[in-house]
């Protein structure tokens, strides 16, 4: 258990980094024993005019920053230390502590100790760093962390709590238990990850947020860094000798018989019953309030997030985020209100959950995509849309968005009309996190279909019928791109009250897919199939770049194609534009798909793609 003291002189000249003023105090009391004198040194480096005294209860111990495993052993001379050199005057303290992952009761007691102390200082600061805790995919605040929290809103500003992922150091300084397994790194599977948070980064987090350069909103936040292979960070820390070389064959060959897989997947099933041992494995966080899901998605964090709703785009599309940490905002969808016109919803709900509430209300949106397992913040990011007459895409209905800009740290209000809002609409490079939305409905009505074949229709043919202002829903489908026949299905508003109405205009394949859905194990199974077997793919062509694919698509091997219009009602740079476009969305085997892509890079280059629905 360490404690370090630096101190910045009084000098006039200029500093070399933009933090600290000259007059500072900066205390790091280190209660786990791994980064404290590391911080030290950083400071140092960063002020060379920087006078460090150490004063731990070890200096070989603050040097080598060994961790103190019996939480009894804190010494009471910490306090004391500190409570000494409180009071000098012309000083500003600043104090940074570093807590274990588990703390005990005698290393919170030090803790609040201290927090007491520096919180009487006039222009104090106060940074308390803690290791993130992950249990099932979400991130758990232990009842102390919850305090820690308090304080930090109480406090307004005085006191910042740092939650991180894995810390390691490029200059080979990681925590001993991690250095321990570096030889066995070839058994480690490459999907083994968990996020590690370069040292000199978080140090210089918490140098700038002492020097008031970025103070976060809400007095917490979490730096995760970049999510890596296992493999790959033990490699780095893999010391040179005779010893690690015979380690490494070894472990390369038991590799080759599969028993690092073996224990990764007795470590999943062990965690089960040890929830801490989930924060060594995840790829994915569940957060489940906005303040969780905002002390995330800060701008320091952002290059390291990947922000998904339901999460299709991965488990359906096999989306990939390498060195990305993919952040779920379903756990944060609860809020349903419906009005007379309106409804307003948290972004992490879903669609389907919107369309039941609705329905309970005898209200309902004015367009239905066929696959309702979507989250309604994506609405406002990519074209999610059936192909309705009145209304294409969702998007179009969406009144009014409540955000967060990271940039800015702060809450934003988008309303339809305003210039801000058209630009951000079915933008994902706005960097903005969808909050809440609210959306115009109508009154419920049911629907009848009809059905039609066109057999070999030209994209003229094609065009003309969804020429239908009358018809609620159009939507056209191809079995087979070789064949001849079309399959065509126009749904009408009715007022026939029978069991052969619809409730909602859309075809049954549209409602299999969410039935597949509702159980995990089919669930399961769907998406496996489309994402190791299947390509996916939607574009929206206008009326030449229609005549183009059309009259080629029947030599493509494509096996099932959907046509549905969307019409032309945004800015021509967007997704959709300022012209009516026909939305193809397409499925093949995944074998074909080179193909279809090369006829696309030589006859339609500047094609637009559906950016939600994209198979990689």
């Amino acid at each position: 258990m360490t404690m370090t003291l630096a101190t910045l002189p009084r000098t006039t000249g200029p500093m070399p980094h933009a933090g600290l003023r000259t007059g500072t105090v900066l205390w790091i009391v280190d209660l786990a024993g791994d980064w404290g004198a590391a911080l030290a040194q950083f400071a140092a480096s960063q002020y060379p005019r920087v006078n460090l005294v150490d004063r731990g209860d070890d200096g070989a111990r603050a040097r080598t920053g060994s961790t103190v495993r019996d939480a009894e052993s804190v010494p009471d001379s910490i306090v004391t230390q500190l409570k000494n050199e409180l009071g000098c005057p012309g000083f500003e303290p600043r104090l940074v502590i570093f807590l274990p992952h588990r703390a005990g009761i005698e290393v919170q007691k030090v803790a609040a100790d201290c927090l007491d102390l520096i919180r009487r200082c006039p222009g104090s600061r106060v940074c308390v760093v803690t290791p993130l805790n992950v249990v099932n995919g979400s991130d758990c605040l232990s009842d102390f962390e919850k305090g820690l929290v308090a304080r930090c809103r109480a406090w307004a500003g005085q006191m910042t709590l740092i939650r991180t992922g894995f810390v390691v150091d490029s200059g080979n300084r990681t925590p001993a238990k991690v250095a321990r397994l570096a030889p066995f790194y070839p058994l480690i599977p490459s999907d083994a990850c968990a996020p590690c948070l370069d040292a000199g980064e978080l140090f210089s987090v918490i140098l700038d947020l002492f020097a008031n350069i970025e103070v976060p909103r809400l007095g917490y936040l979490t730096l995760l860094g970049a999510n890596r292979c296992w493999r790959d960070v033990l490699q780095e820390f893999a010391l040179p000798g005779l010893a690690t070389r015979l380690f490494v064959l070894l472990s390369r060959a038991a590799a080759c018989l599969q028993l690092g897989r073996a224990v990764l997947a007795i470590i999943a099933l062990a965690s089960c019953r040890v929830p801490r041992w989930h924060r060594w494995l995840f790829v994915t966080l569940n957060p489940g309030t906005y303040s969780e899901l905002l002390s995330l998605c800060h701008r320091t964090n952002r290059r390291y997030l990947a922000i998904a709703g339901y999460n299709t785009g991965v488990v359906h599309f096999g989306w990939k985020y390498p060195g990305r940490t993919v952040v779920r905002t379903i756990g944060t969808g609860r809020r349903i209100r419906v009005g007379e016109n309106s409804i307003t919803v948290d972004a992490g709900v879903l669609l389907k959950q919107a369309i039941q509430e609705l329905a309970v209300r005898g209200k309902q949106f004015y367009v239905v995509p066929n696959y309702s397992y979507v989250s309604l913040g994506t609405i406002f990011m990519v074209p999610v849309h059936g192909s309705g007459s009145e209304v294409s895409t969702l998007g179009e209905t969406i009144e009014q968005v409540l955000a967060y800009d990271p940039d800015q740290d702060r809450i934003v209000r988008l309303r339809r009309g305003e210039q801000e809002f058209g630009r951000c609409l079915y933008n994902p490079g706005s960097g903005l996190v969808v909050l809440r939305l609210r959306l115009r409905i109508r009154n419920a009505c049911r629907y009848s279909v009809q059905r039609a074949k066109l057999s070999g229709p030209t994209a003229a043919n094609i065009w003309q019928t969804f020429d239908d202002p009358s018809a609620a829903n159009i939507e056209l489908r191809k079995s087979r791109a070789a064949s001849t026949v079309v399959d065509v299905c126009k749904y009408y508003p009715t007022a026939d009250a029978t069991s052969l109405a619809l409730e909602t205009p859309r075809d049954s394949i549209g409602r299999i897919w969410d039935r597949l859905e509702e159980h995990a194990l089919t669930a399961w199974a769907f998406h496996t199939f489309v994402r190791c077997f299947g390509f996916h793919v939607e574009l929206f062509l206008d009326r030449h770049e229609f005549e183009i694919f059309w009259s080629a698509h029947a030599r493509l091997p494509i096996a099932k194609i959907q046509l549905r219009l969307l019409k032309g009602t945004l800015a021509g740079d967007s997704l959709v534009g300022d012209r009516d476009r026909i939305s193809v969305d397409i499925f093949m085997n995944r074998r074909d798909s080179a193909a279809f892509l090369s006829f696309m890079k030589e006859q339609l280059p500047h094609a637009r793609f559906n950016p939600g629905k994209h198979s990689m």
